[in-house]
């Protein structure tokens, strides 16, 4: 099986934070409000999980050329709005393949399985 490992620069507006707010109905202060992130300890306002999860889905999506059936994240690090981040894909031929969205730091901020074939990942 044929390897194909790719880097994909991810980064996240505040204003598409917000717009995922409203469109998923998920208004926490913590994603919405700079102030009430940092009352909070943030450093300010943190994206949503799966704002990240489907940004990642649809950036596999564009690298594979078609969908993976299969996709599983574990949510390890926060995400801020700004932050230049990439995306760390290693793909097998046949569509299966893991990632890790990181900082610039290294730091692993989700993990990612995925493939083009049902199942568990």
């Amino acid at each position: 099986m044929t390897l194909q490992q790719l880097i994909i620069p991810v980064t996240v507006t505040a204003e598409q934070i917000v717009e995922y707010g409203h469109a998923s109905g998920d208004l926490n202060p913590i994603h919405m409000d700079p102030e009430a992130a940092r009352a909070h300890g943030y450093r300010d306002r943190i994206a949503h999980g799966l704002l990240m999860m489907g940004i990642c889905s649809s950036q596999i999506t564009e690298a594979l050329g078609k969908k993976p059936e299969r996709l599983s994240a574990k949510f390890k690090d926060i995400v801020y709005p700004d932050d230049p981040l990439q995306l760390e894909l290693e793909t097998t031929s046949d569509g299966a393949g893991t990632g890790s969205l990181t900082g610039q730091d290294g730091t692993v901020k989700i993990a990612l399985e995925f493939g083009l074939k049902g199942g568990n990942p």
